[in-house]
C-alpha cells in the first residue's frame, strides 16, 4: 500500500472495532481486528495474498506429487511377489516338533 492509503485502511478498522464493541459485535470486532492485523502484516513484510496463495499452490503440489509417487511405488511392489512365510528356525519349533515323545510314525 502506497502512502497514506495504509494509515487510512488501518484507522477504518480501528473505528469499525470500536463502533463493533461498543454495540456488543464481538465477532464483527474479531474479524476487523484480524483484517487490521493482515493488513499491518502486509505492509511490514511486503508479502501479498497472490504470494501466499501461489506458495501455498506449490507446497499442495509438492505434497501431491510426493503422494502419487509413494501410491505408485506401493502398486508396483503389490504387484511383485513377496515370500511371506520365514523359514523356521529351530528355536522356533514348537515344543511338540521338537520332544521326541511325540514324534509319529517314525
Amino acid at each position: 500500500m502506497q502512502g497514506n492509503t495504509y494509515y487510512i485502511i488501518l484507522a477504518v478498522f480501528v473505528v469499525m472495532t470500536l463502533f463493533s464493541l461498543k454495540h456488543d459485535k464481538w465477532m464483527f470486532a474479531f474479524i476487523f481486528i484480524l483484517l487490521g492485523g493482515w493488513v499491518y502484516y502486509t505492509h511490514e513484510t511486503g508479502v501479498t495474498y497472490a504470494d501466499l496463495k501461489e506458495d501455498l499452490g506449490k507446497a499442495v503440489d509438492e505434497s501431491a506429487q510426493t503422494e502419487y509417487n509413494k501410491k505408485i511405488q506401493n502398486d508396483y511392489h503389490e504387484d511383485t511377489p513377496v515370500e511371506t512365510s520365514k523359514p523356521k528356525s529351530s528355536s522356533s519349533k514348537k515344543f511338540y516338533e521338537t520332544d521326541p515323545r511325540y514324534k509319529v510314525g517314525e
